[in-house]
């Protein structure tokens, strides 16, 4: 949200079993189930907003972006959720080597991606993630820190995270850069 993007609300909430997970609420008409997007129909609809989730997918290492995890609501609310598969993935006690491993990587293979083709948005969306991980502003660090106060994550997991945004958002331009529909735009810093 602090960048922008939309997404629904949540919380951190304890489940039955004692474990805690980020629930978001739903956001569809009366509760109902939404129905997945279609990829080439969203970036046409919304051309600035995919982009802009095309490089926050890049940063937090989300491979899982697809049309069951974008909603666009009766094409005037777009929505973006289920990031679990970000940052430490699903990869159980490999959780901490899964960032070294994508550290340089960058994330282009959602359904977004190769539908965007036009490199204007990314340069605001930098500036923007940017100040995200700026010493100054801290707020990567003290979102980060708030998450493993309420026992989501260790103290190793808080550092790895920091240190991995932190890495990759000076990056993020060179990376997106790489996206095949950009017909050699380049990307303004």
């Amino acid at each position: 949200m602090m960048l922008g993007l939309p997404v629904p609300p949540g919380a951190i909430v304890e489940l039955d079993d004692g474990t805690k997970a980020y629930g978001c609420m739903r956001f569809g008409a009366k509760g109902d189930a939404i129905a997945p997007a279609i990829a080439s129909v969203f970036v046409a609809d919304n051309p600035t907003l995919a982009a802009k989730i095309v490089m926050f997918d890049c940063w937090i290492a989300n491979e899982d972006r697809h049309e069951g995890n974008l909603a666009d609501v009766n094409h005037t609310t777009p929505m973006i959720y289920d990031h679990d598969q970000s940052l430490f993935g699903a990869n159980g006690g490999r959780r901490l080597d899964r960032l070294d491993d994508l550290r340089d990587s960058a994330i282009l293979n959602g359904c977004l991606a190769q539908h965007v083709t036009n490199a204007e948005p990314f340069s605001a969306f930098a500036n923007r993630i940017r100040v995200l991980c700026h010493p100054l502003y801290g707020m990567v660090r003290s979102i980060c820190e708030e998450v493993r106060m309420a026992g989501i994550i260790t103290a190793d997991e808080e550092g790895k995270i920091v240190e991995f945004l932190e890495y990759r958002e000076p990056k993020l331009i060179e990376m997106v850069r790489k996206l095949p529909n950009l017909g050699g735009q380049g990307v303004l810093l």
